[in-house]
């Protein structure tokens, strides 16, 4: 029997949240973006299904529309190991949805930053299952076009692509709509930046970038603002240092500028599957793969989270769901007033990017135990967003999508990223709240430092401080190693908001902005739910 108080949760449904949808029984939220939610379900089998529904607000309009049946056409025709299968869907529906196969286990971005890059027999496991799953996606005369390392999971029986929302046909006149840059920055082909024809090469580009960074930990063209990546992708070669010899051909001819240079997906792929077998060359690639994959990859196990549980969490006096949602979502670029955890030496701006339905943050502000927070007026306090930014750095907090027992909280600027991955959050010896976790980062050379004025907690009406001093230091390095972190918080309530701030806002000029993540110690699962945390 599951133990209640460490097993994985999904995140609790809101309350203006369906209890079903189609035939399945919602069982929580998995995640949560502009398009639309993704939530837990349960069907008559008794399987687990993720379940996509569009936004109310998005369902009468065309093209939202038009999205969800594109996609749920294309999956319901795609086949390989690599690609969750299409259990149902509605396009017709008031509310547009469809749902798959649940697939358990973290996104290569997830792991990359917890346990470090893939080495060995993993590493070409997850370039031929991709190149597999991007096969059976061109196959039917289809381009992804958001390939990315948060568009994989690392499932127990094999790497898994998901999310086939912006893909197109080829000779979709989207494909080649004049101002038009449809993808994600950093990931997207030379082509999908210059408004040139996109082709199913577009999508071994992404696949190149994509193992160049679960073999390094690195994005091979870095990070920063939307422009700059642009000006690298188009005008400057990808960063390989560090990718093994063996694979290392196939994933430069991948990153090639000019798309006839690349190989296809199926040549990719059999270039990676002769690295593991040299003597074979299969007329059967799924079947290879396959059975490459039940071979070689081993370690990945991942189970399916509980339900949620059912939370009663009150609303602060004199406030409503209405109330509360409405002033998540009218919040400004002007309310990013706040910082955030740890300053770098190295401050020249940029914007990391966040999730397309990015809500902007305020001020975590100052304060001892028992300080009136921002939300004692009933609503939420100016910390509760997930993302921010301020022209000079972003923030994020990155909730596991399907394990909510950890989040990655991150900052970047044009030249580096600082994250700092919570792995766990229980009661401690005393009342209150002990966090702890890995600190990790990336970029040019440089050490991070995070301390006790990085964090506090509140409840919308209260603000809680760390028990004493600390600091973590941590840097860029070739290694694995992530410096492990841990501070208890006295007085915490057993639901709350964690926030982190710049701790020395007057260093920056923009200093970095606030963001916060709910915890439930009973649980001891982390949430965006604000809602209901505060």
């Amino acid at each position: 029997m599951p133990n209640s108080a460490t097993s994985p949760r999904f995140a609790a449904l809101s309350d203006g949240d369906p209890r079903s949808v189609g035939p399945f029984k919602l069982l929580g939220r998995i995640a949560a973006g502009g398009m639309g939610t993704v939530f837990a379900g349960r069907s008559a089998d008794g399987g687990t299904v993720a379940v996509k529904a569009a936004r109310e607000e998005l369902a009468s309009q065309p093209e939202p529309r038009a999205r969800f049946a594109r996609e749920a056409d294309l999956a319901s025709r795609v086949r390989s190991p690599c690609v969750p299968v299409l259990r149902d869907s509605d396009t017709a529906a008031a509310v547009p949805w469809l749902a798959t196969d649940y697939v358990p286990g973290p996104t290569l971005q997830q792991y990359v930053r917890t346990r470090g890059p893939l080495r060995g027999e993993h590493l070409l496991a997850l370039a031929a299952g991709l190149a597999h799953a991007l096969s059976a996606v061109h196959a039917h005369e289809a381009v992804h076009r958001d390939l990315k390392p948060g568009n994989v999971l690392l499932a127990p029986h094999g790497p898994v692509m998901v999310d086939f929302g912006i893909a197109r046909e080829v000779g979709d006149s989207d494909l080649t709509r004049t101002g038009d840059v449809v993808g994600t920055s950093g990931w997207m082909s030379p082509e999908q930046y210059g408004g040139r024809e996109l082709t199913e090469r577009s999508d071994v580009f992404s696949w190149g970038a994509l193992v160049a960074y679960a073999a390094t930990g690195r994005e091979p063209f870095g990070t920063g603002p939307a422009n700059v990546l642009a000006y690298r992708v188009l005008h400057t070669a990808p960063d390989l240092a560090g990718l093994p010899d063996e694979i290392t051909p196939v994933v430069t001819a991948a990153l090639s500028p000019e798309p006839s240079q690349r190989p296809t997906a199926e040549q990719a792929l059999r270039a990676v599957y002769g690295l593991w077998d040299a003597s074979a060359d299969p007329r059967d690639l799924t079947a290879a793969v396959s059975a490459m994959l039940a071979t070689i990859w081993t370690g990945m196990e991942a189970g399916v989270p509980e339900p949620a549980r059912r939370r009663r969490w009150p609303l602060a006096a004199g406030a409503s769901a209405g109330v509360l949602v409405l002033l998540a979502a009218t919040a400004t670029v002007a309310d990013v007033t706040g910082a955030a955890p740890w300053p770098s030496v190295v401050t020249a701006g940029g914007n990391g990017g966040g999730p397309d339905d990015r809500n902007n943050g305020g001020n975590g502000g100052d304060g001892g135990n028992g300080e009136t927070s921002p939300g004692s007026d009933g609503g939420l306090p100016e910390e509760a967003v997930a993302s921010a930014e301020n022209g000079a750095h972003s923030a994020e907090v990155e909730i596991d999508e399907y394990d909510g027992a950890h989040f990655t909280l991150s900052y970047s600027d044009q030249f580096s990223t600082t994250y700092a991955v919570f792995t766990w959050v229980q009661e401690g010896p005393e009342e209150g709240a002990t966090l702890s976790g890995q600190l990790g980062y990336s970029g040019m050379p440089n050490t991070v430092t995070m301390n006790q004025d990085a964090f506090y907690v509140t409840d919308g009406t209260q603000q809680w401080e760390p028990a004493e001093e600390f600091e973590y230091d941590a840097e860029a390095k070739e290694s694995e190693t992530m410096e492990e972190f841990g501070f208890h918080v006295p007085g915490a309530p057993k639901q709350g908001l964690l926030v982190y701030r710049d701790p020395d806002p007057v260093q920056e000029e923009k200093p970095i902005p606030s963001v916060a993540a709910c915890y439930d110690l009973e649980g001891s699962t982390f949430s965006t739910d604000y809602e209901e945390c505060v």
